[in-house]
């Protein structure tokens, strides 16, 4: 779906510190990627959509409750999810935090890690970002960890759009009540 570039269009990066992005610790263990045991929950902000387009930069540091980069076994999966919580697409990112290089991955485009997919949030519509760390890492401490999606900055980067209901089109407002429709 792509959608036109109004004057009320935001292009930003998604991160941490917004309102409606929601972020809590995780344990380590096999058993922790559940519905309610996400690292970042992003619900879709009232008469706003989000939409994130497949290859924008993915670029969070997950860290335990000393500051250390976690497991590089432990997996970060991204995904739409239900109203009550449940994954219901393919994923956005899926990938081992082995992959990842902080130092460099947000300036040098040879470290950066990318979103697969289009994700699109209506209004109250939620994705949630998913720590799976085996038995033997340190936990996901929130507070140590920082969530970056997209980049405004640079000219290799894509942003993040966060658009007003009342600036679509009718075609496009209807195109994304659709998507809602089929979980898309």
């Amino acid at each position: 779906m792509q959608i036109n570039q109004s004057a009320a269009e935001q292009e930003t990066p998604l991160h941490d510190e917004l309102e409606f992005v929601e972020k809590q610790d995780v344990p380590a263990g096999e058993k922790n990627a559940t519905k309610d045991n996400y690292a970042y929950r992003i619900e879709g902000p009232g008469d706003r959509v989000i939409f994130i387009q497949g290859g924008t930069q993915f670029s969070p540091e997950f860290r335990d409750a000393e500051g250390n980069q976690l497991d590089g076994s432990a997996r970060v999966t991204f995904q739409k999810c239900t109203k009550q919580g449940d994954p219901i697409s393919e994923y956005v990112f899926n990938e081992q935090l082995g992959r990842f290089d902080y130092s460099k991955m947000r300036t040098n485009p040879e470290y950066q890690r990318y979103t697969k997919r289009d994700l699109m949030l209506d209004e109250r519509e939620i994705a949630k970002i998913y720590v799976q760390i085996p038995d033997s890492g340190e936990a996901f401490d929130a507070s140590n960890s920082t969530l970056v999606i997209g980049d405004d900055t640079s000219d290799f980067g894509t942003p993040v759009e966060i658009i007003n209901h009342d600036d679509l089109t009718a075609e496009e407002s209807q195109a994304i009540k659709a998507a809602s429709q089929r979980g898309e």
